[in-house]
């Protein structure tokens, strides 16, 4: 693939993603008409479709990385998946007859799926940030991974336990029953399994090897991936919830794998996720204390269920006079989980200042402001350099 038309081909795949999500959100107007379903839709529809325009913009100006191009197959599949999903709905359960192809559309939404895990657990992270194999000895896994997609689009086209839509009455036509789709699936499994583990060490090493660059571009990849498994958790707790995250979290990671490897403020990340850990720690905080004071103690004292507002006043003012001290805490928390031993930026300013407001002897000044910038930023040496004329000493 050239250079020159690799910016055509990434858009016009971004331009079918678009038809195609543009087609779903028609389909869930039609049928929800325009109810909180269908808005629903179309936020997610939207969220997903950025997908599609992070990878596009990345492959068009780095087209040598398949990075970019595995985001374009991710958006690609997710369009197919929804819309295929509500197309089938649509045609043989809330209104058979009204599409055409119907039974074929259901039938390729039992597979659409399989290219997100493989992509995003296996082929994202074993090649990220290069778009390359850490080495030629990693091949083994990147087989496993592509053993799985080809496994899984096979049992899902053939075996009737998992072929087609899962719309009751409506099963794939060239399913048939035989004793080899078990042990297939669970083979696939086993390949997926091997797949991400290996990713997960390549990954590991990669970051371990890497200096300058390279580390914070690892570290964007790791903190977008660690919100991947909160729908997930949340499936079998808070189904509302999980929908909610899944649009969210998707698109954080190509957002974040973006701004990675286009070095858009790549130097933020440290201080992206300590903010990530205060806040996202105060809200749990929050909440708990909520939850324990107007749901707990209310269900104690027999409210019924029923909103209590001294309760409510009582959860207030505990989180009011709570809530410094401890995000006090966090922050230090925070901070040294972030930023190890070494100060944050802020911090190694405020020591700066507060230094040079104070009296010392003018040979002692240079030596106590280098132990300052040494102590805060970790460095294990600090040198001053002074110019005197034209020669630096």
């Amino acid at each position: 693939m050239t250079e020159r038309f690799a910016p055509w081909i990434a858009w016009g795949v971004c331009a079918l993603s678009v038809a195609i999500f543009g087609l779903g959100a028609y389909l869930q107007l039609t049928a929800s008409r325009g109810s909180g379903d269908f808005r629903q839709g179309v936020l997610s529809s939207v969220a997903f479709l950025s997908v599609s325009v992070v990878g596009a913009f990345v492959a068009a100006r780095k087209p040598k990385n398949a990075i970019g191009w595995m985001l374009c197959g991710l958006g690609l599949s997710l369009a197919l998946l929804y819309t295929g999903t509500d197309y089938a709905n649509l045609a043989l359960a809330d209104r058979p007859g009204s599409l055409p192809f119907g039974e074929v559309v259901a039938w390729s939404t039992g597979w659409t799926w399989i290219p997100l895990p493989t992509l995003m657990v296996v082929f994202l992270p074993l090649t990220f940030p290069t778009g390359r194999l850490l080495s030629p000895r990693w091949r083994p896994f990147a087989w496993a991974g592509f053993a799985f997609l080809v496994l899984r689009v096979v049992d899902s086209t053939f075996d009737p336990a998992n072929a087609g839509s899962g719309l009751p009455g409506h099963k794939s036509p060239i399913a048939f029953a035989s004793p080899v789709w078990d042990p297939l699936l669970a083979f696939s499994l086993l390949c997926l399994l091997a797949g991400t583990v290996g990713a997960l060490v390549s990954l590991t090493l990669r970051y371990r090897r890497a200096g300058g660059d390279e580390r914070h571009q690892i570290k964007w990849f790791l903190f977008a991936s660690c919100l991947l498994p909160l729908p997930f958790i949340f499936h079998d707790i808070n189904l509302t919830l999980s929908n909610a995250l899944f649009p969210i979290v998707v698109p954080a990671l190509a957002i974040a794998i973006a701004i990675a490897i286009m070095k858009y403020r790549l130097y933020d990340i440290d201080v992206v996720i300590n903010r990530t850990l205060v806040y996202g720690t105060l809200a749990l905080f929050i909440t708990a204390v909520y939850v324990a004071i107007v749901v707990g103690i209310g269900a104690l004292i027999g409210s019924g269920g029923k909103p209590n507002l001294a309760l409510s006043i009582i959860a207030t003012a505990i989180v009011a006079v709570a809530f410094q001290p401890v995000r006090e805490r966090v922050q230090k928390v925070a901070n040294r989980l972030v930023y190890g031993k070494r100060a944050t930026p802020y911090e190694v300013l405020s020591q700066f200042s507060e230094r040079v407001a104070e009296s010392y002897a003018a040979d002692d000044v240079l030596p106590r402001m280098a132990r300052v910038l040494a102590d805060g930023t970790g460095a294990a040496r600090a040198d001053v350099w002074l110019r005197t004329g034209d020669i630096l000493r």
